[in-house]
């Protein structure tokens, strides 16, 4: 895991992005967001740590949110070869993460 500071207001990730890793939110807040179509962001859901916001890419080779950084934060870089190693070796990790992603996925399409 590559820990990197990031400063407010950062974009991580991209809508349109097709990211390699995965973000580990370890100190901070971060949101997922889209751009409405008067340019406004629209937060989707707020992160804290130990949150992975952008879990979805693991599965997906676009994304179609974008996460960014509330406040200063602290995020640990996952690449995706080693989450997908995890989850072969560890059927209760990859549960979770499964989960996870629907309880956002059911945020989204509210």
């Amino acid at each position: 895991m590559q820990v990197r500071i990031l400063q407010a207001d950062e974009d991580i990730v991209r809508i349109g992005d097709r990211p390699s890793q995965c973000c580990l939110l370890l100190e901070g807040f971060t949101c997922v967001y889209k751009m409405t179509a008067g340019g406004k962001r629209q937060i989707m859901a707020v992160h804290v740590p130990g949150d992975i916001p952008d879990l979805q890419s693991l599965h997906l080779k676009v994304l179609d949110t974008s996460v960014a950084t509330l406040y200063p934060c602290t995020v640990g870089f996952i690449p995706h070869e080693d989450l997908r190693r995890v989850c072969e070796r560890h059927p209760r990790i990859t549960a979770a993460f499964w989960r996870e992603t629907l309880v956002d996925a059911s945020i989204f399409r509210e």
